[in-house]
């Protein structure tokens, strides 16, 4: 498996573009849902390789803050698994793919400290995420 991480200055958003040799519906993506945490997902639509996401919210330490964890996927790409303890993931169909992930202290820089911010920002998000390779962004069409 090779997987390539990117990240951009200013975002708490880390790309993946995975090429893999494994078999299809091998890789799996997932993030931990924590006892006091509220699982998420994005209510909006997604077109066939638009973003879709998971999420996690709620206080995640020992000082109660909160935390949100989001895994983005691309529709198509993969499918949501079964929660397993207290993990939720994504298993993806085929071996060459691309997901997101992040992590939003409450106290930390995006100002984000409630859930209804956190899924706002996801929202917002799942529409900036690049398009599949050779499609354009919504908006971003020439001419």
């Amino acid at each position: 498996m090779d997987a390539e991480y990117t990240l951009s200055a200013g975002s708490p958003i880390t790309m993946v573009n995975v090429i893999s040799t494994m078999p299809d519906n091998t890789l799996a993506a997932g993030i931990v849902l924590h006892p006091k945490g509220k699982a998420l997902r994005n209510t909006n639509e997604a077109g066939p390789g638009g973003w879709r996401y998971l999420a996690t919210w709620g206080p995640q330490s020992d000082q109660g803050e909160n935390l949100g964890l989001v895994v983005f996927f691309r529709n198509g790409e993969a499918g949501l698994t079964p929660n397993e303890l207290e993990t939720r993931s994504v298993r993806f169909r085929k071996p060459i793919f691309t997901y997101a992930f992040a992590a939003i202290w409450g106290q930390g820089p995006m100002g984000i400290n409630d859930q209804e911010a956190f899924v706002a920002w996801c929202n917002e998000q799942q529409t900036k995420l690049p398009p599949p390779k050779g499609k354009a962004a919504p908006g971003n069409t020439k001419k």
